[in-house]
């Protein structure tokens, strides 16, 4: 069996995004990075341009490595 990774992403793609344009308000995705690599950055910009395509609002805070748990909640 072979599987078509890229049919299926679209698929999943076009039915959030359907599902998205039902509602009332964007649905909003938090991402916290704790000294995040350039890979990692990389990964976060390319989730964000497909969050945007789809009307997803997607917001990234880097946070200092030595953060606690409650300094994150706090954000």
């Amino acid at each position: 069996m072979i599987v078509d990774g890229v049919r299926i992403a679209q698929e999943i793609t076009e039915a959030v995004t359907t599902e998205v344009r039902t509602r009332t308000r964007p649905p909003r995705l938090a991402v916290f990075a704790c000294q995040p690599t350039a890979p990692t950055r990389r990964f976060l910009e390319l989730k964000s341009a497909r969050a945007k395509e789809i009307g997803v609002e997607l917001s990234v805070t880097e946070c200092r490595p030595e953060s606690s748990t409650d300094e994150v909640i706090a954000l």
